[in-house]
């Protein structure tokens, strides 16, 4: 039976929200209809903390698994990297040796040259790292990866360059400049150029995208699941109001509607911002004389994927076809 349920709760539509938006609401509701202890809904009440639960644990996985996440650990380990470069660098500005301070002064200056692209987006710092290693003598170094990622071959990694070889300092005598050599960074700059090849083959991989893909559809599935749910305990508490009468219930409706109430507020101010932001844009172009496209989600993913500069796809959050139902009724999107 089809309740209008705009009689009592305050529309709210859930495809709206992202998913930890979407969870932290189900979690609400779920703890207002614990807490009001309606005899007809307790038995049914165990079920909706299992599909709030599933729909936790797939958020939690997707945040945990995704190539968002990944790159994210591998770009944080090439960082390191490189910043163990730069310190073996300036370790040798203070070196006894003067033909060491020499060394490093001028690899000092090859590496300041790429120091600010280090810090920029995900493609950038990639290239960044490559050009790095080539003005420091490493003709291995490339953007393009190999088939089979990291695991050798003309790409080089820990395992070898071009021939083989054993981990550290494993490009053959010569391959690297002499002032790098002095300074003892082959080693060094050997993992650099590893984790760089491994984070740009996760980059580019389409094995990586399938994973995200079904990643996502285990939290669509939760997520609309649990947001079914809801929808038929609104339903059913609007029966007992039809039956009963509103006095028992008007308490527990009270706070449901406070908390759709905030909910709604959030996205208005949400959409207000992308509004402003559409009006601000309006007639503006790129150089091509295109029209800026606006983000129109503007702080509704949990998880964007900027973490270098915003040139990684962001997560889509936005995975619930319709929420409660693909009408627009209060508390069926709520």
């Amino acid at each position: 039976m089809q309740i209008d349920l705009s009689t009592v709760f305050e529309v709210l539509n859930v495809k709206d929200l992202n998913n930890l938006e979407n969870l932290n609401l189900l979690k609400q509701d779920l703890s207002i209809l614990q807490n009001a202890n309606i005899a007809a809904m307790a038995p049914y009440l165990p079920r909706f903390t299992e599909l709030t639960i599933a729909l936790d644990n797939a958020i939690a996985k997707q945040k945990r698994s995704s190539k968002t996440a990944v790159l994210a650990t591998k770009d944080r380990y090439r960082d390191d990297m490189a910043q163990g470069v730069r310190l073996k660098i300036m370790l040798g500005l203070y070196h006894w040796n003067p033909e060491v301070r020499e060394a490093a002064k001028r690899a000092k200056v090859i590496y300041d040259t790429y120091q600010k692209d280090l810090a920029k987006n995900y493609r950038k710092e990639s290239e960044a790292i490559v050009n790095l290693l080539q003005d420091m003598g490493d003709p291995t170094a490339h953007l393009s990866m190999p088939a089979g990622g990291t695991t050798g071959g003309t790409g080089g990694s820990m395992t070898g360059g071009t021939g083989g070889g054993s981990m550290g300092g494993s490009v053959t005598p010569g391959t690297y400049s002499a002032d790098v050599t002095t300074l003892e960074l082959n080693e060094w700059l050997d993992h650099l150029r590893a984790a760089n090849n491994d984070f740009v083959a996760t980059y580019e991989s389409r094995e990586a995208d399938r994973a995200d893909a079904l990643l996502l559809k285990e939290v669509t599935k939760a997520r609309q699941d649990a947001n079914n749910f809801l929808r038929m305990l609104l339903n059913m508490l609007m029966m007992l109001i039809e039956t009963n009468g509103m006095a028992q219930y008007e308490h527990v409706v009270a706070q449901l509607n406070v908390v759709f109430h905030e909910w709604n507020v959030t996205l208005n101010v949400r959409k207000g911002k992308a509004h402003k932001e559409d009006e601000e844009n309006e007639g503006e172009g790129s150089e091509e004389g295109n029209e800026t496209p606006t983000n129109t989600n503007e702080g509704g993913s949990e998880n964007t994927g900027e973490e270098n500069g915003g040139e990684n796809g962001s997560e889509n959050t936005n995975t619930d076809n319709g929420g409660f139902g693909d009408e627009n009724t209060p508390s069926a999107n709520a």
